[in-house]
């Protein structure tokens, strides 16, 4: 017999002090995760786009190869930034 747990859903926290789950934070959204694609929504605060990588590190580790960061205001797109399944080789565009 065998199991298996495919996550779906994150909440995402970022932030220059945040070091650990309760410390204070700047920015967070809901992270969806369909197969290899990641795309977060609902974001709320401030997002710093030096943030990117990071968030595209830690996704990378749940097996996420591409993050759709969502963007809504006066201009709505959507950023695609690929990434690769080695960890450190992501894209210059990130």
């Amino acid at each position: 017999m065998g199991i298996h747990l495919e996550p779906l859903m994150a909440v995402l926290r970022v932030g220059e002090q945040l070091f650990e789950y309760g410390d204070p934070y700047e920015f967070s959204a809901t992270v969806l995760i369909r197969g290899h694609q990641a795309e977060l929504v609902a974001g709320a605060g401030r997002f710093d786009p030096k943030w990117r990588r990071d968030i595209c590190e830690a996704l990378l580790s749940w097996g996420v190869t591409e993050v759709v960061f969502e963007r809504k205001g006066t201009h709505p797109r959507a950023v695609r930034l690929p990434t690769f399944r080695r960890r450190g080789a992501l894209a210059k565009s990130a």
